[in-house]
């Protein structure tokens, strides 16, 4: 499972940017999953729950905002979703495609005392 590891890196970098703004406490940390990372919020969630332990987290609340991953056709220029298996264009039918979002595993914000 991935998404422990992923967690685990996600509460350092909180952690290490908590202590250098003088931030004690984390109440809430919002999350953007794109659906291209192969990470399930419900095992984010899990993962959270069990690593935040006794650290500044210890009490902070998890919002995961899921990302509808979008591409564009280097060939004809239109965005589109992933609507069926490939990754290519569904206007015309090129593989020439670029990933715009749905690719991002981030910390939209964090908020604290």
């Amino acid at each position: 499972m991935h998404e422990t590891a992923l967690m685990e890196s996600v509460l350092a970098i909180l952690e290490e940017s908590a202590r250098k703004n003088g931030i004690n406490k984390i109440t809430k940390v919002k999350l953007k999953v794109g659906e291209l990372t192969n990470a399930l919020p419900e095992a984010l969630e899990l993962a959270f729950e069990a690593a935040k332990g006794d650290l500044l987290t210890k009490n902070a609340v998890l919002e995961i905002e899921q990302v509808k991953a979008y591409f564009r056709c280097q060939s004809c220029e239109k965005i589109f979703s992933l609507e069926s298996p490939g990754f290519y264009c569904t206007f015309c039918h090129s593989r020439y495609v670029k990933i715009i979002s749905g690719d991002e595993l981030l910390i939209d914000y964090y908020e604290g005392e």
